[in-house]
């Protein structure tokens, strides 16, 4: 059973740190990257100091799952969620082998390193948060015209699509369609959003029929070649 002690904040492998976020640890793997779902807490941009045991296995393994069912919709980067760290040694290149420690088992998968696209794709199939606020203002959300009478968290008539951009500090802002084409180019813009599209969708319908709304998601791609490619975490509460 986990207890407070066992709360995992920051990692320290013997490996090139890629990137350290405000919940994920990453690390060089070559063409690879091993990323890790860490126990921190992140609230309006900010680490605390405090951490959830176990919360980082949760989000890892809901990934995970995720991309296993979604993974006929749209490619993503998993190639493996690490359930056994003795597999790890097949990442690394011949001299460099070392005893992975064992709490990398269930909050950690090896993806593909990819070219990450600056933006994020924001699905809302209820109206509720930011998009609840602007509703009442504006009678829209992200600018696109809602019937009048709705209430706040009621299902929309279509999910939308909300485009944002991907701060490295601060908030996400809103971006329009053009905006959001200029950035990523036309049809790549098009497919991110089809594909975030039908991924919610699938999703919604999925964790309805087992007693949960998804009220709206946010997902990330980046390139492989020519072929865009799902990211980053998928259908997590964080």
């Amino acid at each position: 059973m986990s207890t407070i002690s066992s709360v995992l904040l920051t990692t320290g492998l013997p490996l090139p740190l890629f990137s350290r976020g405000k919940v994920r640890d990453s690390y060089d793997l070559g063409d690879r990257l091993l990323i890790i779902a860490t126990d921190r807490i992140s609230a309006f941009d900010f680490v605390l100091p405090s951490g959830i045991p176990d919360k980082g296995l949760v989000l890892n393994q809901i990934s995970a799952f995720w991309f296993n069912q979604t993974k006929d919709i749209a490619h993503n980067h998993m190639l493996e969620s690490v359930d056994d760290v003795h597999r790890l040694d097949s990442y690394l290149p011949a001299g460099s082998r070392f005893d992975f420690p064992a709490y990398l088992a269930g909050r950690s998968m090896v993806v593909r390193k990819l070219k990450t696209l600056p933006v994020e794709c924001v699905v809302r199939g209820y109206l509720a948060g930011s998009a609840w606020e602007e509703y009442q203002e504006c009678g829209s959300v992200h600018g696109i015209s809602l019937p009048k009478g709705l209430l706040q968290s009621q299902e929309l008539p279509q999910p939308l699509f909300t485009p944002t951009t991907k701060a490295e500090s601060g908030h996400d802002l809103p971006l329009t369609m053009n905006e959001f084409e200029k950035l990523v180019g036309k049809a790549p813009a098009d497919e991110m959003k089809r594909k975030s599209l039908a991924v919610y969708r699938f999703a919604r319908e999925f964790a309805r029929a087992r007693g949960i709304i998804i009220a709206d998601t946010k997902l990330e791609f980046g390139m492989d070649d020519n072929r865009l490619i799902l990211i980053d975490e998928l259908l997590t509460p964080d």
